[in-house]
């Protein structure tokens, strides 16, 4: 994975990491992803999904993920 600023829409970012909607808001919430607002728009970094998805493989299997 590499690091990008690009920004994904809610959809497509609960997409990108296999969560629905909802449960990218609880995420957020729980301060485990940030959003970036545009206007009224809730946007979140593909970087930050890299490293939440990093964080939660680091826990599971406590090794880094090749990029």
């Amino acid at each position: 994975m590499s690091v990008t600023n690009e920004l994904l829409p809610q959809k497509a970012a609960a997409k990108y990491i296999g969560v629905s909607v909802t449960t990218l808001w609880r995420l957020r919430k729980l301060g485990e992803i940030k959003i970036v607002r545009i206007g009224n728009k809730a946007n979140v970094r593909k970087a930050d999904l890299d490293a939440f998805v990093q964080r939660q493989y680091d826990k599971t299997n406590g090794e880094q993920l090749a990029t």
